[in-house]
């Protein structure tokens, strides 16, 4: 009897230092989920990984998260992927391997994914700096999203936003961080004007509404119109309508709505007031196939130059 423990001791101690020590024992920082993984194929290891993630964080996980040890490597990372992107909030870039080992023909993963607001994880970016407050971007700083920076934050700092690859980012100097498509809707705010006034024919609309603008100015001049989507998308719907009083846009055609996903989409009307025509060739009328994102950061230089309004609405599915 003595000897059969003896060997079940060493078996058990045997087994338990084959995995690192660190495997299932790290320590969680604030707003930090940790996934791990093992395999033999380190695709398979972090994708084990990525999943026991999206587990812990949805609470409805469909049964494909599972990991089908039938499908062939790259077909189970798109498929975990998708899963993540799908199931979850979880944007794959924030998913960060912070240790790896190969040991006895095996490959153990830690991969930890940080669920903090933006704000809280912008704040994290600005560590180095010595802020100090700054002048912001006139349409930013009523920006949900850029009111709960500086309120995070406690400076007021000179925020830039870029696309790259239909992807937003947001910046401070060298620092950046994506932007999810809730953080980009928390761009999206109605700022009033001084001299013009915007009016739409609905507060809500369905698939195939038309989309009816009345428009009023205390000055002469010129207005043009934008129309911004969800994904940040712009477009010019007319340049430099002259206007004395009133003006009801479109007068004879129709603008007409649509929203082909499974949730409201939002979108934003921007009408740019200026006493003389200005040049907006660098913008993408709405009626072309496909319309630029980055103008939207374009649009943002103009904001600081001339009069405007913005206007949110939303387009609900069918």
């Amino acid at each position: 009897m003595k000897y059969l423990i003896i060997i079940t001791m060493y078996i058990s101690l045997g087994f338990a230092s084959s995995n690192p020590s660190w495997f299932y024992n790290m320590n969680l920082k604030q707003n930090q989920i940790i996934g791990y993984g093992e395999s033999a194929e380190l695709s398979k290891a972090k994708a084990t990984a990525k999943n026991e993630i999206a587990s812990i964080i949805s609470t409805k996980v469909d049964s494909y998260l599972k990991i089908d040890k039938t499908i062939d490597k790259n077909g189970l990372n798109r498929k975990v992927e998708k899963s993540i992107k799908v199931s979850t909030n979880i944007k794959l870039e924030e998913l960060n391997i912070i240790k790896s080992k190969f040991i006895n023909d095996k490959w153990y993963v830690a991969i930890s994914y940080d669920y903090s607001p933006f704000a809280v994880k912008f704040k994290k970016l600005l560590l180095n700096y010595k802020l100090k407050d700054q002048k912001q971007n006139d349409f930013l700083k009523h920006t949900n999203l850029v009111k709960n920076l500086n309120t995070v934050v406690g400076k007021r700092l000179n925020y830039k936003l870029h696309s790259k690859n239909n992807l937003w980012y947001l910046s401070y100097k060298e620092s950046s961080l994506k932007l999810g498509k809730s953080d980009f809707n928390n761009l999206f705010a109605f700022k009033n004007s001084s001299i013009i006034n915007l009016e739409l024919n609905q507060d809500k609309y369905m698939p195939n509404d038309s989309l009816i603008l009345d428009i009023s100015a205390k000055k002469s001049g010129n207005i043009s119109i934008f129309y911004i989507g969800n994904n940040g998308q712009i477009g010019v719907l007319k340049d430099n309508i002259s206007i004395n009083k009133n003006i009801t846009y479109p007068n004879g055609e129709k603008i007409i709505l649509k929203n082909h996903g499974k949730k409201d989409r939002k979108f934003m009307i921007v009408v740019l007031y200026s006493k003389d025509k200005i040049d907006l060739q660098d913008f993408d009328k709405v009626s072309k196939s496909e319309i630029k994102n980055a103008s939207f950061v374009e649009l943002l230089k103009y904001f600081n130059k001339y009069e405007y309004l913005t206007y949110v609405s939303q387009v609900s599915p069918k």
